[in-house]
C-alpha cells in the first residue's frame, strides 16, 4: 500500500497504488522452483481508475531463473468487431543468472 501520492513522469499523473496478491511454491527446493502468483492491484490517486488482476509463473532451475507476468484491466471497452476487450493489458518476462 502507498500511503503517500507520488509524482510519476507523466505531468499531473501521479501514483498511490494498493495491492493484494499470493504465491504458491509448487516444489520449493534449493535447486528447483515453480511458483505461481496471482493478485489484485488499483491506483487509488484517481477515483475512476480501474482495477487490474495479476497473474504469474517462475521458475527457478539452480541458478537460472524465468519470470513471466501479466495484468489486465477490469474494465473494458467497445472495438469495431462489436465486441469488448480490456481496456489495459500487459506482460513482461525477466530472464536472469543469478550467482
Amino acid at each position: 500500500v502507498d500511503v503517500t501520492k507520488n509524482k510519476t513522469e507523466v505531468d499531473g499523473y501521479y501514483s498511490q497504488t494498493v495491492s493484494v496478491g499470493n504465491e504458491f511454491n509448487v516444489f520449493n527446493l534449493p535447486s528447483l522452483n515453480l511458483a505461481l502468483r496471482a493478485g489484485f492491484t488499483r491506483n487509488t490517486a484517481y477515483a475512476g481508475t480501474p482495477a487490474a488482476y495479476t497473474a504469474g509463473v517462475g521458475l527457478n532451475l539452480l541458478h537460472f531463473v524465468i519470470d513471466i507476468a501479466g495484468a489486465v484491466s477490469a474494465e473494458t471497452v467497445d472495438v469495431p468487431t462489436n465486441s469488448q476487450i480490456p481496456s489495459r493489458a500487459m506482460v513482461s518476462m525477466t530472464l536472469s543468472l543469478n550467482f
